[in-house]
């Protein structure tokens, strides 16, 4: 039993290095003035105004399908529950000190469900990252809801600001309604050209070169929002002493409280019989690293972004190392 955990323990943190390895590289760059700040600053509002959109989009338009997986519904509603389970935890720890803290709320249950989950998982599970990914788009599909509403306001608005509706319509949302709603309403096909010898209309023809284009931006969100993650990092001045006891209480349930919950709830389920792909999904999800969202949030829309940078590099620090373990005890406790 110890061979397992320690060899799915190394596999696990050997892919997630080759992920990381950006992080600093982006950092230095910054540091060095390579990038100033400014362009930093223009490439955020671009992520988040412009690829991320086309990236939500476009995933959920290709692989949101209702009809042919029956249990669609488990992997939004668990984004959902995930995501205000860790907040609600947060809230515990932070109640007294709030509205002042109420930016570490979403720092314990806003987890990077799809930057850091896409590649980890096409590493591995090459041979089901087809079914993987659309477990990522379909998660993603319930937590884009509390992240560009409710914690982008605790995030990014001075403290005593009442939630608003007009602030939480931002783009990423939009796209994301926009396409359940085209999925839905039947009229997905018509952003695919036809496979085969016969002939598209004009229309058709014409929508599926719009959506390849669109596609083509979304997918330069994933290695830019990666980028600019150590590239905020790297700007800021790194304290810790200040922020030592919010970051102990946000690691503690990011790591510890929320993962183990999971675990317990996958494994009295059945999951691990029946699905088991989808088990290790949201073990693998519940041990994840605060979103890079919230870094863009911070640097488009204003905040701490001193705070929530320093408590987001020691989160990543430890979800370097706790990620691989939870995938490990899960890996450990299935074969039994």
């Amino acid at each position: 039993m110890a061979d397992i955990l320690i060899q799915t323990f190394t596999s696990t943190l050997l892919s997630m290095l080759k992920i990381f390895l950006i992080i600093p590289a982006a950092g230095i760059l910054i540091r060095k003035n390579v990038l100033s700040r400014n362009n930093l600053h223009a490439l955020s509002v671009a992520t988040v105004d412009v690829f991320l959109p086309c990236l939500s989009f476009t995933s959920i338009l290709k692989n949101f399908r209702p009809g042919e997986f029956d249990i669609w519904w488990v992997l939004p509603t668990a984004g959902i529950l995930i995501t205000l389970t860790g907040m609600l935890l947060g809230w515990l720890a932070f109640f007294r000190e709030l509205p002042e803290k109420r930016n570490m709320i979403p720092m314990t249950g806003v987890q990077n469900a799809g930057f850091l989950i896409l590649p980890l998982g096409a590493v591995l599970f090459p041979d089901q990252f087809e079914l993987f990914s659309v477990y990522v788009f379909m998660f993603v599909i319930g937590q884009s809801l509390p992240i560009w509403s409710l914690a982008k306001q605790m995030t990014t608005a001075e403290p005593g600001t009442r939630l608003q509706c007009k602030d939480m319509l931002t783009p990423p949302l939009v796209a994301t309604l926009l396409a359940i709603a085209l999925v839905f309403a039947g009229l997905h096909p018509f952003f695919f050209a036809p496979q085969g010898p016969q002939s598209s209309g004009i229309i058709n023809t014409a929508l599926a070169t719009v959506f390849e284009a669109v596609q083509l931006l979304g997918q330069a969100t994933v290695p830019l929002a990666i980028f600019i993650l150590g590239g905020v990092l790297g700007s800021i001045s790194f304290k810790l002493r200040p922020y030592l006891w919010d970051a102990i209480r946000v690691l503690s349930i990011k790591f510890i409280l929320l993962p183990v919950l999971t675990i317990l709830i996958v494994y009295f389920s059945g999951l691990r019989e029946s699905i088991p792909l989808l088990a290790v999904f949201f073990v693998i999800q519940s041990s994840s690293a605060p979103a890079i969202a919230l870094v863009l949030q911070v640097k488009k829309y204003g905040g701490n972004e001193q705070k929530i940078g320093s408590v987001l590099l020691l989160s990543y620090i430890a979800c370097l190392l706790m990620m691989p373990l939870w995938v490990a005890v899960w890996n450990l406790i299935s074969h039994f």
